[in-house]
C-alpha cells in the first residue's frame, strides 16, 4: 500500500493474490546410500515451486512513481542507503 496524495487515499501496489509455495528436498545420492536426515549438503537439491491460478497484478501508477521520488528526495536521493539498488527511469 502507498498513500496517493492526489486523491488522499491509500492504494494497493499489489492486488490480492493467492498462491502456493512448495519446497522439496531431494537427495542426489545414489540409491541405497545412507544420508543424514534433514541436512543440506552437496548431495541434496532443494526445489522451490510457486503455483498460482491467477496472474499477479502490480499497480505502478504515476502517483506511485511520484511518491517513490518524493520519498527518495527526502532521504537525499540515495537509494543505496535503503540497502537496495533502485533505478527509476523517467520518460
Amino acid at each position: 500500500m502507498y498513500y496517493n496524495t492526489k486523491i488522499a487515499q491509500w492504494e494497493p501496489v499489489l492486488e490480492p493474490w493467492g498462491f502456493e509455495l512448495n519446497v522439496n528436498a531431494r537427495s542426489d545420492a545414489s540409491p541405497g546410500a545412507v544420508t543424514s536426515e534433514a541436512t543440506i549438503s552437496e548431495d541434496v537439491t532443494i526445489v522451490y515451486e510457486l503455483v498460482a491460478s491467477e496472474k499477479l497484478n502490480i499497480n505502478v501508477t504515476k502517483a506511485f512513481y511520484d511518491t517513490i521520488n518524493q520519498t527518495l528526495d527526502m532521504y537525499g536521493n540515495h537509494p543505496t542507503s535503503f540497502g537496495v539498488n533502485l533505478c527509476l527511469i523517467s520518460y
